[in-house]
């Protein structure tokens, strides 16, 4: 039994390295070439782009006013530490 299952593993082996050689002769590569346009980096839509406004960083405390135009003093805004339950 076992002299039998080793046979069909040579025969295996050997029969997909035949395949495989005749794949690997046949096989046809063909490079495709590449053209850059670098002419497109001064053209006239680069030059038409606008950069977006510079965003402001973001502050703890915030002011504002309420309905009747009052200031409302500035208040803090989260928790010291966030993790800790209420």
């Amino acid at each position: 039994m076992i002299v039998i299952v080793i046979l069909i593993i040579i025969w295996q082996g050997s029969v997909k390295k035949e395949k495989s050689a005749l794949v690997q002769n046949t096989a046809v590569i063909s490079k495709k070439e590449i053209k850059i346009d670098f002419n497109r980096l001064t053209g006239q839509d680069l030059r038409n782009l606008v950069s977006f406004p510079e965003i402001e960083p973001f502050r703890e405390a915030a002011s504002s006013t309420d309905e009747t135009g009052k200031e409302i003093p500035e208040t803090k805004i989260g928790r010291e530490n966030p993790f800790l339950p209420y």
